[in-house]
Order: C-alpha cells, then structure tokens, then sequence
C-alpha cells in the first residue's frame, strides 16, 4: 500500500508561486500553510480554493514575496488550477524564524497529519478515492 501511495502522492515545500507549476496536470491538490487571521492559535480553517477565493481575512501577513491567496487568483485567471484544490490553513501564533510551535499550534499540526495520512490511506486502500496527483503542499 506504502508504494502505492508513495506513487500517487507527492509533497512539495516552496513558495507559493512555484505551486502553480508543480499542481499543473494533477486533479487534486491539498495545500497545507501557516495563516494569520486573528483567530485563537491552532485553528484549523478549510476551505474548498477552487470553488471561492481565499478570504482576505486569511492571506494577510505573508512571509512570502507573493502569498498563497495571490498564487490561487494568479492560477484562476491562467485557467491552471487544478480540478480540486482544498487548503487547510493553520493558525499561527509565533512566526519569528526559528521559533518553535506553540502547544495549540502543535496539536493542530498534528491533527491535519493524522488526517492525511488518514484520508491518502484510504484512498491507497481502495476506499474513499482520491484522483492521481494528489500533492499535499506546503509554502
């Protein structure tokens, strides 16, 4: 199963801009980032990318050059989204280079990873399918 899943999965960490290369020709993605929204440290916001814009209240305060929120819209007009793009935003508290995660921020890491493996688990299994390309990424 390992193998399996091994081959349909591929995990990238990078700016956010260079996703839109790396998701072209994939039918799914799930995008894994720090937000920064006012909301309690730890929250997990999900949001379907592909049917509605990141809310605003989500892409401010960006380490990047050029945000996960500006990546999606840049994409939309491209036409090079891909079919299914779900992000899971955490929550962050500290985001001070180096620092280490918070106990809220760190159960909600965790939480999202036992989710995935969860879900790339069953797809991997034969049961709820997830379509080639699935790529968990993380800017």
């Amino acid at each position: 199963m390992r193998d399996e899943l091994n081959a349909r999965v591929r995990v990238y960490e990078s700016e956010p801009v260079a996703l839109i290369e790396e998701w072209t020709g994939t039918d799914a993605v799930i995008v894994v980032d720090a937000v920064c929204s006012g909301a309690p440290p730890g929250t997990i916001h999900r949001l379907d990318a592909r049917s509605e814009p990141i809310p605003a209240r989500l892409s401010h305060g960006s380490t990047h050059a050029f945000g996960l929120a500006e990546t999606v819209e840049l994409a939309r007009e491209l036409d090079r989204l891909p079919r299914h793009l779900e992000v899971l935003g955490i929550e962050g508290e500290r985001f001070t280079a180096g620092k280490e995660l918070t106990a809220p921020v760190r159960a909600a890491v965790d939480e999202v990873s036992q989710e995935l493996r969860e879900r790339l688990g069953k797809s991997a299994a034969g049961g709820r399918q997830l379509p080639d390309g699935v790529g968990p990424a993380r800017t």
